[in-house]
Formats: structure tokens, sequence, C-alpha cells
């Protein structure tokens, strides 16, 4: 990979010059700078699945966008967010320690705000 990154927040001054400059990033804090990518690609990032908590959630749907996936390991099911918006990280991976102890989940589906099991 050619070129580098750098971070930086909001107003601080680049350590590269601008001409070197191909890309930003920014948000009202930061600012990453790639500096000298020979190529950028830009790809449309795509729609997330209602969220778990939110009100227009779905607890059938979600059950049959995880089961569409029975293939996938459960962690990098349940942190898609194309399959259920959010789950964090810290959640997938508790039920990924529960399964390494012998339980089977796959088969196993619960939302407190549905209490469904």
């Amino acid at each position: 990979m050619n070129g580098s990154w750098h971070l930086y927040r909001a107003g601080e001054r680049w350590q590269r010059r601008r001409d070197d400059m191909r890309i930003v990033i920014a948000t009202d804090d930061f600012e990453a700078v790639g500096f000298n990518i020979p190529v950028a690609e830009f790809n449309r990032v795509p729609a997330q699945a209602p969220d778990l908590l939110g009100e227009t959630f779905d607890a059938s749907d979600a059950v049959r966008r995880i089961r569409e996936r029975a293939s996938e390991e459960v962690a990098n099911v349940l942190l898609d967010q194309r399959v259920i918006a959010g789950i964090r990280s810290s959640a997938a991976s508790s039920r990924i320690a529960y399964r390494k102890q012998g339980a089977d989940v796959r088969g196993t589906y619960w939302c407190p705000k549905c209490q469904q099991r």
C-alpha cells in the first residue's frame, strides 16, 4: 500500500503539504487525511437493519436474517449491521465465550423488548 494517513484535530495544521493530500474524511472534531494515495475507491455504505432497541425493530425479520447466515460465524452475523443494528463487539464476544463453553446458541434468540425466546 502506498501513501499514508494522518489524524488531526479539526483546524490543526497538517504535517504534509496540501498538494500531497488526496482524501479528507472529517467530523466536527477530527480530520483523517490521506496523503499520496495513488488510487481511492468510494463505495456506498450498505443500509443498516433496524436497531435492536428501535421502534421499528421486527424480531421475526431479524431471526430470518440471522438464519439466512447460518453457515457463518455467530460473531460475524451478530456484528453485521445489515443483519441487526446496535449490537456491539462486547455483546458478540460474550456470545462466543458462551458458545465455546459447549452451548450451541445457533437456535437461540432473545429480545428483552419482545420477550421472545
